[in-house]
């Protein structure tokens, strides 16, 4: 009965469907199917170690035969790029609904959409450094994966999920998000995304962008004039001012008009910071002065009014931006999804890189719709915030009966609500700073 529970979830997604269209499946597979390599990791994924052993042993369940470890690797080694095409097939697919708590859109009312964009990484077996090319190290050739995710903030939905090597950087992932923006959304970027050319493509649009500042940037006033940045900041000091609020033209051959914001942090963080700058490792980087003055405040640029948010209202919104490295430590510490090579040294790569997609389907079709019912379900019954860490290990726990019909999760919400929401403490959490915001 459990392993009818996987096949009539595979069968929803109608990946057989997908599988003969993308070409991945062209005819009556002798052993391994498409609903068995499928299911079969999803069920390994959730196991407590993923091996291939355990994968095949999980295949054979699902189809009522015995399969072997070298059966699976002839299946992975025979596919090609069609397994790729067939994963992103159903990646395209609706990844999450949007959660429904807030009444209104409180600090982001102005906007019709929020995203927030980060990507991580996931070291590789070498045998995939053709198609996954790491960065170079004495040891010789590396192999690692970056994988670029997209997430609607306001409803908490993967809206994006893309996969390159590790050389295709944040910085050459930048523009990518433009073609789907339209006017009035709100795009909340680190510095790993910094494009004065894309800033000006999203403002285009009639859409705003959120970004740090980053140092060394040209800045100038409204005439062109060159603005010394340090000095401004510390006659502001001096005036008693802890927040300066001003627009600007930036880059000396783009002249973006933005508004800039600078807030000042409080004398321990700051002292955090240049410790932190002092010990870094690379040699390229020799600081100057006007760096460390600079680690004194928070700077930001963005294109969103002053009659929209004052500059708390900024900080605020750009604190936000963390969901996304919560939900990539969340993946990796509980869902050990940067194990899935662990101590494999060889691997062919068309079945390495079906993996990794297989994984993040996994992520996108399971655990990311799990989280966000039970999210709205325990804050409707009780006001409490469901954590995503202490989710991750109840969803390992408790895999067969979240594979039953939704109107059986019912159930499971009270010890979702005892388990794993979090526990009262000082430092708020991203749904209450996010949900408080919008109450």
């Amino acid at each position: 009965m459990k392993l009818e529970q996987v096949k009539r979830k595979i069968s929803k997604l109608k990946i057989g469907d997908l599988a003969k269209r993308s070409g991945f499946q062209k005819r009556e597979p002798r052993k391994i199917d498409i609903i068995g390599l499928i299911g079969g990791f999803w069920l390994t994924m959730f196991s407590p170690a993923f091996s291939m052993t355990r994968w095949s042993r999980n295949i054979g369940l699902i189809q009522d035969c015995f399969v072997s470890k070298q059966a699976l690797h002839k299946r992975l080694c025979a596919e090609n790029s069609l397994g790729q095409q067939l994963l992103e097939k159903v990646l395209q697919h609706p990844l999450s609904k949007p959660l429904q708590i807030a009444k209104d859109k409180g600090l982001f009312k102005s906007f019709t959409n929020v995203f927030i964009e980060d990507s991580t990484c996931i070291g590789l077996p070498t045998t995939l450094a053709k198609l996954f090319p790491g960065s170079h190290n004495r040891f010789g050739e590396s192999a690692t994966a970056r994988i670029q995710l997209r997430m609607s903030l306001l409803d908490e939905q993967y809206s994006h999920i893309e996969l390159h090597s590790f050389r295709y950087n944040d910085a050459k992932y930048a523009k990518q998000i433009v073609s789907s923006l339209k006017a009035a959304d709100l795009v909340i970027r680190d510095l790993g995304y910094w494009s004065l050319a894309v800033f000006k493509q999203i403002a285009d649009k009639g859409a705003f962008f959120l970004s740090r500042y980053r140092y060394g940037t040209s800045l100038m006033d409204q005439n062109g004039t060159p603005i010394a940045l340090v000095k401004r900041l510390k006659k502001a000091l001096k005036e008693g001012k802890t927040i300066v609020d001003m627009p600007i033209l930036i880059g000396q051959k783009a002249q973006l008009p933005v508004r800039f914001v600078a807030i000042k942090v409080p004398q321990n963080i700051a002292l955090q910071r240049k410790r932190a700058a002092k010990k870094n490792r690379d040699r390229r980087l020799k600081h100057k002065q006007d760096y460390y003055d600079l680690l004194d405040w928070t700077l930001f640029i963005t294109n969103v009014e002053v009659n929209t948010w004052d500059s708390k209202s900024i900080l605020q919104a750009y604190r936000l931006r963390w969901r996304i490295e919560m939900i990539f430590k969340c993946w990796k510490s509980k869902l050990k999804f940067d194990q899935l090579f662990h101590k494999k040294q060889s691997f062919n790569p068309n079945g390495g890189q079906l993996i990794v997609y297989l994984a993040l389907a996994t992520l996108a079709l399971f655990y990311a719709p799990w989280y966000n019912y039970f999210v709205v379900k325990v804050h409707e019954e009780t006001g409490k915030f469901v954590s995503p860490f202490k989710f991750a290990d109840f969803v390992k726990e408790h895999f067969w009966e979240l594979l039953l019909p939704k109107t059986k999760w019912k159930d499971l919400v009270p010890w979702v609500a005892y388990y794993c929401t979090y526990e009262k403490r000082t430092r708020h959490s991203h749904f209450d700073l996010l949900y408080n915001t919008l109450s």
